[in-house]
């Protein structure tokens, strides 16, 4: 099922469920096929296993304390296995950054150049992944089959809206604050710290779309779009600490970076622009006025009736 909730279901049932579908989602894409596996496909593996687990660190968040030390540790320990695998992606995105860059400014440097910066980057690249002492891909595998083990433990002091509503409202709050670091200070830190955040609170809107589509969808569209171009900034930020202040690069990494944040800042302004109470009550009316709807009648089965036999004429 897809990242989201039911009518059906109790809100604590469905998230223990989506939990599951997404740990579950991570661990087949760290399957045994991975380490044998070719570069671009194992990068690509690594990539969906880290989206498992930022949306199921998401939903920790979202239930906030009602987890008390368990949801801590569980939020930790995957926390520790995604930046176990970033360290194996991180060749590969810093390629596709320059092939992205390029592709957005062809005229930007010589082929024989951007051909020989790939080379060296990749070459850098796979040095830090087998320079390795652990096996990431074996201890992420670990650590996703025992929260999905433990999330059967999972105990909830709440139900409906209340158990959510405080982690709701956190996410948002310090999203808000995190552009206004930005704003006064636009370090890459900061940057990335709302970067976190928004994706944090894209996700929670995805879970509750169903709530209200026709109101929602379209704010979870705008967040997709802010994270993106967060994320795209992010990589640059890396691409400039990777090449060095002296790379022939840097001054298309710099019009990049001054587009993508200009961009992001006028988004992030006008999603967060309502004050966090407000905002929360909202949502409030909103989850009530979705769960007082009606549960869809179930369609009845029907049963092909059997024709009657026709009557024997005799002589």
């Amino acid at each position: 099922m897809p990242y989201r909730l039911t009518h059906e279901e109790p809100l604590a049932n469905g998230l223990r469920r989506v939990v599951r579908e997404e740990l579950r989602a991570g661990l087949k894409a760290l399957s045994g096929e991975v380490p044998s596996a070719t570069p671009e496909a194992k990068a690509e593996a690594i990539h969906e296993a880290r989206k498992s687990i930022k949306k199921v660190r998401a939903i920790i968040r979202l239930l906030g304390a009602g987890l008390g030390a368990g949801g801590a540790r569980d939020n930790a320990g995957l926390r520790d296995a995604a930046r176990e695998l970033a360290q194996l992606r991180d060749a590969d995105v810093v390629v596709k950054t320059v092939d992205t860059l390029l592709a957005r400014y062809p005229h930007g440097l010589s082929a024989e150049l951007v051909s020989s910066m790939r080379s060296d980057l990749m070459v850098l690249g796979a040095a830090v992944a087998d320079g390795n002492v652990t096996d990431p891909i074996a201890a992420a595998t670990s650590t996703l089959s025992k929260t999905l083990r433990l999330v059967n433990f999972w105990r909830f002091g709440k139900v409906d809206f209340d158990l959510i509503e405080a982690g709701f409202e956190a996410t948002y709050r310090k999203a808000r604050r995190n552009l206004e670091r930005v704003k006064a200070d636009p370090s890459v830190q900061n940057f990335h710290e709302l970067r976190k955040r928004v994706k944090d609170h894209w996700y929670h809107i995805r879970l509750l779309e169903i709530v209200r589509p026709q109101v929602l969808a379209a704010r979870e569209a705008s967040l997709r779009d802010l994270q993106e171009c967060l994320g795209d900034d992010h990589d640059l930020a890396v691409l400039e600490i990777r090449i060095g202040p002296e790379s022939e690069l840097i001054p298309l990494v710099e019009i990049a970076r001054k587009e993508l944040r200009g961009t992001a800042l006028a988004l992030a302004t006008r999603l967060y622009q309502q004050k966090p109470k407000a905002y929360i009550r909202r949502m409030r009316e909103l989850w009530s006025a979705w769960r007082s709807e009606p549960l869809p009648r179930p369609r009845p089965i029907l049963v092909p009736q059997k024709r009657p036999r026709a009557a024997t004429q005799t002589a």
